[in-house]
């Protein structure tokens, strides 16, 4: 089986808010899944319908090929879990919270868990009521990983970590990804590029794209016109031409001696196109430019300016 998770046409309403409209997503073997969304997104309702803690109104959901409410305490035991709010018994140690939690899984690995412990810093001996926020979110990783857990779900683990704990934790799932399966939801757009194998990005309860990051930042582009072009506005004519190359124009922004266009296309040889066009090295004789969007760019792009109708790929 090459699929972990199988999420198809998944929808949940609550009354007439409708938190997920029909989200599609498909988690392979092995690989970092990085689910990625606006605060509000949708992440974790749709983490929660995967861990069976909320019931979906329509859709499809297969964790390990098998419905989720099908075995319910199989598959969690196979399941390590970091929600986004830590709910621990606040007044337990961290070595007695792990002599507790380790009697639901019958693969836990004590000496994994030490070596987590040493690695991330956790003071054991403190009741976790004491203990920081950030190092909340590290006990946790420390519990859901102590007992090798085959698939890992992670709700925005990393928000209460500072630069370096965060380094860390990310360190730690690339390490662990050649035999493990991660799905990582976040909105901290800079986090993906390092650990991602491929991104889901959901907006407003919808699937908007599903793909590699390379394929997600190759469809975004910045032209760039200087102010002394005739061009103050992008003409009918400019329009025309983008579209003779399936390239879509998003958004225009003006800076002092600049006019900076927004350009979206699905093939990025569209852009290699444009460029050697004669059509528009004639209307720019050379003086404007292509440039590439960060992640972060493109991110926004398509949350923000890019059709909300767009398909996943």
């Amino acid at each position: 089986m090459d699929h972990v998770i199988q999420v198809r046409n998944l929808v949940k309403s609550y009354g007439k808010v409708m938190a997920l409209r029909g989200i599609s997503i498909t988690v392979n073997r092995g690989e970092i899944y990085v689910f990625l969304g606006r605060n509000g997104a949708g992440k974790t309702t749709t983490i929660r319908i995967l861990m069976g803690i909320t019931e979906p109104t329509s859709g499809e959901v297969l964790v390990f090929g098998a419905p989720i409410h099908a075995n319910p305490i199989a598959i969690r035991e196979r399941v390590g879990y970091v929600a986004q709010e830590q709910h621990f018994y606040g007044w337990m140690k961290g070595e007695e919270l792990a002599r507790f939690v380790s009697a639901f899984y019958p693969t836990w690995d004590h000496n994994e868990w030490q070596r987590l412990v040493k690695r991330l810093e956790i003071p054991t001996n403190q009741r976790v009521d004491t203990l920081s926020a950030g190092t909340k979110a590290k006990l946790a990783l420390a519990l859901a990983l102590a007992h090798n857990p085959p698939l890992l779900i992670l709700d925005e683990p990393t928000a209460g970590l500072d630069p370096v704990a965060r380094r860390e934790f990310l360190e730690i799932l690339r390490e662990s990804s050649s035999n493990r399966t991660t799905f990582f939801s976040t909105h901290l757009v800079d986090e993906v590029e390092s650990i991602a194998h491929r991104v889901g990005i959901i907006d407003q309860g919808q699937s908007r794209f599903e793909g590699t990051v390379d394929t997600l930042v190759k469809r975004y582009r910045y032209l760039s016109i200087p102010s002394f072009s005739p061009l103050q506005e992008p003409s009918q004519e400019m329009i025309n031409l983008l579209e003779r190359h399936a390239i879509h124009l998003l958004h225009t922004q003006h800076h002092p001696g600049l006019l900076r266009l927004l350009l979206q296309s699905p093939s990025p040889n569209a852009f290699d196109a444009l460029l050697a066009d004669p059509a528009f090295t004639s209307t720019f004789q050379g003086e404007a430019t292509i440039q590439n969007l960060s992640l972060e760019e493109s991110f926004v792009a398509l949350v923000r300016y890019s059709s909300a109708s767009s398909s996943p790929e």
